[in-house]
């Protein structure tokens, strides 16, 4: 991990439409950029979150280690990507693992201000917002596993794949 300094790197990004759907602009002050190597953790199952992240720009895999120590991959997700937003609104602690594919460009809010955060109604909008996308296209997604073969899906997936490069 690396944190950008570079103020008009950060500025570009601020200036992004996605970063407006998740941070109200009150809080740009507060953001950073940071950066991960391929292979690089942004969080880890079972840490504390520390901040919340939206992968700007870059290629994530979210793993969820089973209890037999085997990881499961859950998704394989090109950016913008808000990560840590579950965990926030739970209070628990981090439910799956984020593992940076190649290099990747992530805007990042510390959590100083948690309870500052819980009460503020347009960027819990935002967040619901997002959750509620989410858990759409995870519904989607799950009808058409039950719907397909393991060959439909894979070729499914390659061609999605094929698509974001």
């Amino acid at each position: 991990m690396e944190i950008i300094k570079n103020s008009l790197e950060l500025q570009k990004f601020l200036d992004s439409p996605q970063i407006h759907q998740v941070f109200p602009k009150s809080y740009h002050s507060q953001l950073r950029l940071v950066t991960y190597k391929a292979g690089q953790a942004i969080c880890q199952q079972e840490d504390q979150l520390t901040a919340l992240s939206l992968v700007v720009t870059g290629k994530v895999k979210i793993v969820r280690k089973l209890f037999n120590g085997k990881d499961y991959i859950l998704d394989i997700s090109s950016s913008p990507n808000l990560i840590g937003d579950i965990e926030l609104l739970t209070g628990q602690r981090i439910v799956s693992s984020v593992i940076a594919l190649e290099k990747v460009w992530v805007v990042q809010l510390p959590l100083h201000n948690r309870q500052q955060l819980l009460k503020d109604a347009t960027f819990l909008y935002k967040v619901g917002k997002g959750l509620a996308t989410s858990l759409y296209l995870q519904n989607i997604q799950a009808a058409s596993n039950i719907g397909y073969s393991v060959k439909e899906r894979l070729a499914t997936h390659i061609l999605s794949d094929r698509k974001s490069v």
